[in-house]
């Protein structure tokens, strides 16, 4: 069965994978990347991929596929809760450095691409678990009703 809310969350880890080639290519430039770029990543993914994408999930699906019997402990649901906890405790610290970066500390470059590099591998990997795992998985469970209530609440 075809689900409407796959299509647009698998759509936001699209987007969001354009956007790390993007900023993966501004930070390997030897000056490294321009304050616009920079500012409009780290927006992008406070605002949109943590605060938006991530509650999208945490809001409406998860809770959904959990009541049709995917246990939250122990199991898919769990791994990608906790992966959503490790980008959130990666998250300000690549907020902080991209801040000391634009502020014109040049030596914060090196952590900054770590970081980055941290944050971008953990998130396609995540991406991937949603896409080929919890979301074949939650369609299985889901019925037309549950489908449209997820989208409804995204």
């Amino acid at each position: 069965m075809s689900s409407a809310w796959a299509t647009l969350l698998m759509t936001d880890h699209e987007t969001t994978e354009k956007v790390f080639d993007a900023v993966q290519r501004a930070l390997g430039a030897p000056e490294g990347p321009s304050p616009a770029v920079l500012r409009d990543a780290l927006d992008y993914f406070q605002n949109y991929v943590d605060a938006c994408h991530n509650k999208k999930e945490e809001n409406h699906l998860f809770p959904l596929v959990e009541q049709r019997g995917i246990p939250r402990t122990g199991g898919p649901l769990a791994v990608m809760l906790g992966e959503h906890d490790q980008s959130r405790s990666l998250l300000p610290q690549l907020v902080e450095a991209g801040e000391a970066y634009l502020a014109g500390d040049g030596t914060v470059l090196p952590r900054l691409r770590e970081l980055f590099h941290q944050y971008s591998t953990l998130l396609s990997n995540h991406f991937w678990k949603e896409n080929d795992i919890l979301y074949p998985m939650a369609r299985r469970v889901m019925n037309e009703a549950d489908d449209e209530a997820v989208v409804d609440g995204i």
